[in-house]
């Protein structure tokens, strides 16, 4: 069991209305010159945990992202593609896989692991069982853990990429977890459930936890399979889904704003080409 001391939430509905780089330049001036919009977002991910709580200079650092910084890729392709010119040197860093991390940590002082990771599905629930695993083999004492994706444009190309429906909006987030294994002062705890299952296996799921709980599902779940899922059940469903546009980190926003606004069970319900992968949050 691991156990989540602060979480933080990023969230935007409407990127194309957010001006990043001005609410960044208030919060980390000294980070802005260098840094883009997909590192900008990270930056002031993790400034709300650092508002709420001293972080020690070792803890680990875990950056996942569906995507990772898509717009340095772009722009480096219209470099080579379209101008027939060299990359900007500060793009060309920016593309590196660990610069996001280096600049995250040395705005909060880090002087620890820096892991960036990406994965093809379930993005966020093959960090976390990294982290988790992790902790509890004390390769690490504490894990500040998050999701960044910025909007994925242009919207047609993003959703054919991503697998998504037209009709689906898309957004951007940066969301946070503090992890370490100290039950004491504590939000929640959080346990990943390694096995993939079928729709059928996570019906025997759901009958096998007791007590009371609520469940929430990924943007990737289909109706129908939710109706089905739901059918019988006893248990209500969380919803955050308005809440939010798609970008593949989501899931940690779901868990970090039912820890901001519920207690109890929560059982999360992911979805990725024809596979479901749970995570159980119980919010003290």
């Amino acid at each position: 069991m691991i156990y989540i001391q602060q979480v933080a939430l990023i969230n935007h509905q409407q990127p194309e209305d957010v001006d990043v780089k001005a609410i960044c330049k208030k919060v980390a001036p000294k980070f802005v010159r260098r840094t883009d919009r997909f590192i900008q977002l990270g930056i002031l991910g993790v400034a709300q945990i650092q508002d709420k709580q001293a972080i020690s200079e070792n803890t680990a650092l875990y950056l996942t992202s569906g995507q990772g910084n898509i717009s340095v890729f772009k722009r480096l392709c219209d470099y080579r593609f379209i101008e027939k010119s060299p990359p900007k040197p500060v793009d060309f860093i920016n593309s590196l896989s660990n610069t996001a991390g280096f600049y995250i940590a040395q705005f909060l002082g880090l002087n620890s692991k820096n892991n960036n990771l990406y994965n093809h599905g379930f993005v966020v629930e093959m960090a976390l069982t990294l982290a988790s695993s992790d902790l509890k083999l004390k390769k690490e004492q504490q894990i500040l853990l998050g999701g960044v994706d910025q909007l994925f444009e242009p919207a047609e190309i993003a959703k054919q990429y991503l697998g998504l429906k037209p009709d689906v909006e898309l957004g951007e987030g940066s969301n946070w977890m503090l992890l370490n294994r100290e039950k004491e002062n504590a939000l929640a705890s959080l346990e990943i459930i390694t096995q993939s299952m079928n729709l059928q296996q996570v019906k025997a799921f759901m009958r096998s936890v007791e007590g009371d709980y609520q469940v929430a599902f990924a943007l990737r779940c289909s109706e129908l399979d939710i109706n089905e899922l739901m059918a019988k059940a006893e248990q209500t469903r969380f919803t955050y889904e308005q809440r939010v546009g798609f970008y593949e980190t989501v899931a940690l926003y779901a868990l970090n704003n039912f820890i901001q606004t519920e207690k109890g069970l929560l059982l999360f319900i992911d979805y990725f080409e024809g596979q479901f992968r749970l995570i159980k949050l119980n919010v003290f």
